[in-house]
């Protein structure tokens, strides 16, 4: 019986003969209202058995953390990815153990547990609890930190709005120059009628378009404003292998500021003659011209776009190409 049959059959209560007196319903709506904003793990519904539960944690990073978790408490894990979820399959001594996720939104994932026995069940919403509250180092696993270079960045990432087509779009960029040119993504940006910074103390100010390339999928605005933050592009770095950890600054569905974990997942592959990096990520609509940064805080290119069929594989314009963009003349 799933969840869902089960909620279908509860039975309301007979009614009351009487009306509960005006300050016991008072207690109770204040006690539902403080399940209602209490922070980290929520209960999804009253019949879900204790076995479902939201976290705020992306859902690639839940992915990750789970399989890890349970790797090192001698699980084998495979992982199933159907269309919308991903369901582990971990096995330990001949006993089975499935844990679905799926989206909740860009910070966080619903995660159900198919455990029987509610011990395991307890440890994984003690682990993710402890996870998502940035103090699970004590027991052997890293704390969900962003570090301190990727931190210092935040005052240069801006969220950009605009009007084409008499459409309303909403992207990413980031202050490239203390003056107040901002590099973004270009795919967006086709002869929009307005173009609105919006800085990360607020407020907002109009920008126009400076230079663009479709091709290279890049684009400068000048917003005419003084910036105290801006991203270097002197970086000599080589682009980024496989499996170094990634940090974007965003407005993913315009919440500002959101910084997104990710791993680069293979090598730069040309798509329509341009290189692009591949990385598992959760990208949303709003990401595009996010900057992207590896642990030192630099630049290692700027988020693309996702590919069709999975938001959590993303693509990068690399480093280069942006340098590149910038100096042609």
């Amino acid at each position: 019986m799933t969840m869902n049959d089960r909620q279908r059959t509860i039975r309301p209560d007979p009614p009351a003969r009487r009306s509960p007196p005006v300050r016991a319903t008072a207690v109770r709506l204040m006690a539902l209202a403080l399940l209602v904003v209490l922070p980290g793990a929520r209960i999804v519904s009253a019949a879900d058995d204790s076995r479902q539960r939201v976290f705020d944690i992306p859902r690639y990073e839940a992915e990750q953390v789970i399989t890890d978790w349970l790797v090192k408490a001698g699980y084998s894990v495979t992982a199933e990815n159907p269309a919308d979820k991903v369901v582990l399959k971990a096995l330990r001594q001949n006993a089975p153990w499935e844990i679905t996720l799926r989206y909740h939104s860009p910070l966080a994932t619903v995660v159900e547990s198919g455990e029987t026995l509610k011990g395991r069940t307890d440890d994984l919403w003690r682990f993710l609890g402890d996870y998502q509250d940035g103090t699970y180092s004590a027991r052997g696993f890293p704390p969900r930190e962003v570090p301190a270079e990727v931190q210092r960045r935040r005052g240069s990432a801006v969220c950009i709005r605009a009007v084409v087509k008499d459409r309303p779009l909403q992207l990413s960029g980031f202050v490239v120059d203390t003056s107040g040119l901002i590099l973004c993504t270009a795919h967006m940006l086709k002869n929009p009628a307005q173009i609105t910074i919006i800085p990360p103390a607020g407020g907002s100010v109009g920008g126009a378009i400076v230079k663009i390339d479709f091709k290279k999928d890049l684009a400068l605005i000048d917003c005419s404003r003084t910036f105290t933050d801006a991203v270097s592009l002197n970086n000599h770095k080589p682009a980024p292998g496989t499996g170094v950890k990634v940090f974007t600054i965003g407005c993913p569905r315009g919440h500002a500021g959101t910084v997104i974990s990710g791993v680069v997942s293979g090598p730069p592959r040309l798509v329509e003659g341009q290189p692009l990096i591949q990385v598992r990520m959760e990208v949303e609509p709003g990401s595009s011209g996010s900057p992207v940064f590896d642990e030192q805080g630099d630049l290692v290119g700027v988020v693309q776009g996702r590919m069709k069929t999975d938001h959590r594989s993303g693509l990068l314009v690399p480093l280069q190409t942006v340098i590149d963009f910038v100096k042609e003349r």
